[in-house]
This record gives C-alpha cells, sequence and structure tokens, in this order.
C-alpha cells in the first residue's frame, strides 16, 4: 500500500489532511478483512508519525479556514472570562470585515455596555469572552 503513503503526503503538501480513505483491492478485503484493516492502520500511523505535529494556533486556522463559524450568536452577552466585567451584546457578525486599520477578517459588532457599538476582531474577542 505504498499508494496510499504518497497519496496521502500529496495531501499534505496541497493542504491540510481533512480525511484519510483508504481504498482497498476487493481480493485483499475478502481474503482477510482484519488483516487488510491492520495494514492500514499501520500505514496511516507511519504517516502521522512522519507529520509535523501543530499548535493549536495553526489547527484553529485550518479549521477556520474550512469553516469560518462563530463561537458567539447575535444577541449573546458577553463577559470577561479573567475579572467577568461586562463586554456587551452581539449584535451582529462578519465573515470579511474591515477594521479600521484596513485589515479585513472575521468580526463581532458588539453593543458595548453605554450603547456605542463597536467592531471587534472575532479570534482575539473569543479567546477573552464567555457567554453572560
Amino acid at each position: 500500500m505504498a499508494w496510499l503513503e504518497e497519496t496521502m503526503k500529496w495531501m499534505w503538501i496541497a493542504g491540510t489532511i481533512v480525511a484519510v480513505l483508504a481504498v482497498m483491492p476487493a481480493a485483499a478485503v475478502a481474503a482477510d478483512p482484519a488483516a487488510a484493516r491492520q495494514e492500514t492502520r499501520e500505514e496511516i500511523e507511519r504517516f502521522l508519525a512522519k507529520t509535523p505535529a501543530k499548535t493549536p494556533a495553526e489547527v484553529d486556522i485550518m479549521v477556520r479556514g474550512a469553516s469560518p463559524g462563530f463561537r458567539f450568536s447575535v444577541g449573546d452577552g458577553l463577559v470577561n472570562v479573567k475579572d467577568g466585567a461586562e463586554i456587551g451584546v452581539v449584535v451582529r457578525t462578519e465573515t470579511a470585515h474591515t477594521f479600521r486599520n484596513g485589515k479585513v477578517g472575521r468580526a463581532y459588532v458588539v453593543a458595548r455596555p453605554k450603547g456605542v457599538e463597536v467592531d471587534m476582531n472575532a479570534d482575539d474577542l473569543e479567546r477573552i469572552a464567555a457567554k453572560r
């Protein structure tokens, strides 16, 4: 099953591993299914052993690229996880918001306790906030 290792290497170079699909010839599966599964498992483990570890931040970037979801929803009240101070209420979310400094990214528009609406970088807010 050297082709499997080559296929997975190609998937890694092209981006991230989303799923590993091992297709076994029908004869190999029919002969001894347990041996075929073990061989596939060993191939995958050898590949993963050669794959460099990802930091949590890199994993987060990979996941966000595939699914730009938001942790908080419109109407959620947010507080700071460190001191419990109120941050505000989520008014809307934007997947491609242009910030004042010119950068574009995921954002929450939050109504602060005094009524002022501010745009906040989604990644930063999700690290420091929790639902009320």
